[in-house]
């Protein structure tokens, strides 16, 4: 779904020159949702001291 996202804000902006408001409000949940799926890397730095 993300890739898709992409895809058409792609579209939108360099094809068409244009943004459709509806899109772009579609869009933002689907940005915030992958936010929290995508794993953040662990540090390489010892939790212990």
């Amino acid at each position: 779904m993300f890739g898709v996202v992409l895809c058409l804000l792609y579209m939108q902006a360099f094809l068409l020159h244009a943004f459709c408001r509806y899109c772009l409000f579609s869009a933002t949940p689907t940005f915030l949702l992958a936010e929290r799926v995508v794993p953040i890397p662990p540090s390489h730095e010892p939790l212990v001291p």
